[in-house]
């Protein structure tokens, strides 16, 4: 604090300094906009279920759509919460959103290999797999982009200096 003044120090800053600041905290952008198509996708993959239950009941299918939609409604509410720990910067979101792309992958692979009745189905597998390699080496790309890292690392060190902060004013009273 510069002369009692808590705010001096703001104003003694230079501009690279508060941009860098500022810029640490921001939420990895693509990332959420990542989660939250993962979200998009299975909340209508989940509607389209529902509707072909309702409306072709008796079209057989290799899957349950009511199985489908259950899953689908779940991974969509799984990344709409990672979608949301990382836009708060969470500590927890980085870890959780590696383990719920995982499972939702396992989930996905061992429906397609436990339930596919089509040949075309094995056709594309090797085509599938890359995709899935794709998607997982992108999100995990991007929760270890420097960007990323900084934000997340800016946010534990506000909340460091936060509870710190709280931990003086406590003592002092």
């Amino acid at each position: 604090m510069m002369g009692g003044v808590p705010w001096a120090d703001d104003i003694n800053m230079d501009a690279s300094h508060k941009h860098a600041m500022t810029h640490e905290l921001r939420p990895p952008r693509l990332l959420i906009l990542t989660l939250l198509l993962l979200c998009l996708e299975n909340a209508a993959r989940a509607g389209l279920s529902i509707l072909q239950a309702i409306q072709l009941s008796d079209l057989p299918t290799s899957l349950s759509p009511i199985y489908v939609a259950t899953m689908s409604a779940v991974w969509a509410v799984g990344f709409a919460a990672c979608a949301y720990g990382v836009a708060r910067l969470n500590s927890w979101a980085p870890g959780a959103v590696v383990v719920t792309l995982l499972l939702y992958q396992a989930n996905l692979w061992i429906n397609r290999l436990a339930f596919s009745r089509s040949s075309e189905a094995f056709e594309t597998t090797g085509f599938r797999a890359l995709l899935s390699i794709a998607l997982v080496g992108g999100v995990v790309g991007l929760l270890m982009w420097p960007t990323t890292r900084r934000a997340f690392a800016g946010r534990r060190r506000a909340q460091t200096q936060h509870l710190t902060d709280s931990d003086s004013a406590t003592h002092l009273q």
